[in-house]
């Protein structure tokens, strides 16, 4: 028998939570990572919740750093077990083949022929604008990476990835 997980509401708006924070001592709250030992307060995407806990713009640049913090460490995952396309050749080479590019990320600083080609892939793939080169190739291991391509097996990177997104586009409003 598998385990039910009872799916989190807003502690503010009773919408469903996006993220579990944490209140110290000191009555700060912070983004929570698993096995904190705290118990937690789940929150929703929305600014103005985020805001009623914690005064102040701190707290959405607290969760900003912990969701792309997670990005980051789920992108060197991902490469370490071998699920990652490097490069604009090699990411068109498999896109053209069908050969399980699941989701493309573009550092944001990319050229323009990067550019064009993820209009084309943006036709079957999910295309994401995120980070600079030096920070896409930093999470690789690398000195900078315009382009890199996410395989169907790399779940968890594609779910933080896009979680990050979903975050960033609430945040634009």
């Amino acid at each position: 028998m598998v385990p039910r997980t009872i799916a989190q509401n807003c502690a503010v708006c009773g919408a469903s939570a996006f993220i579990e924070l944490i209140k110290d001592p000191a009555g700060t709250y912070w983004p929570a990572h698993s096995g904190h030992g705290f118990e937690g307060v789940h929150v929703c995407l929305n600014r103005a919740c985020l805001e009623s806990l914690e005064k102040g713009e701190s707290l959405p640049h607290k969760v900003d750093g912990f969701l792309l913090g997670k990005v980051k460490k789920s992108i060197s995952m991902a490469r370490k077990s071998g699920h990652i396309i490097v490069g604009q050749d090699e990411v068109d080479l498999a896109f053209k083949s069908g050969r399980g590019v699941a989701l493309v990320i573009i550092a944001e600083n990319a050229g323009n022929s990067v550019q064009r080609l993820s209009q084309k892939w943006a036709e079957k793939l999910d295309v994401f604008h995120l980070l600079d080169k030096d920070a896409l190739g930093e999470c690789l291991g690398f000195g900078e990476c315009s382009v890199l391509g996410l395989s169907f097996k790399a779940k968890s990177a594609r779910t933080e990835i896009r979680r990050y997104v979903k975050w960033q586009q609430t945040q634009k409003r």
